[in-house]
């Protein structure tokens, strides 16, 4: 299942799709991720959130949501370099 069929399978899953240099017909979000996290979050912090990409930008996005009273534990990450 992908993850955008995944999402819409119901209201406890979120994909917010980024593309920070994306093309003119790229139609999702815009910008770096963290620009995005308040919003997306909307001061819950009673879910999970999983993290990918360069280590600036995962780190970024760790530090900001354990700003916003997220526990470490329930954010999950991968680096890519």
């Amino acid at each position: 299942m992908s993850l955008l069929k995944f999402s819409a399978a119901g209201p406890t899953y979120a994909t917010p799709i980024e593309g920070a240099r994306g093309g003119p017909e790229w139609q999702g979000l815009r910008g770096y991720v963290q620009e995005h996290v308040p919003a997306i979050v909307k001061g819950q912090s009673d879910m999970h959130a999983y993290i990918c990409g360069l280590d600036k930008m995962v780190k970024a996005n760790r530090d900001l949501l354990k700003s916003l009273g997220w526990d470490r534990k329930s954010i999950l990450y991968e680096k890519y370099d």
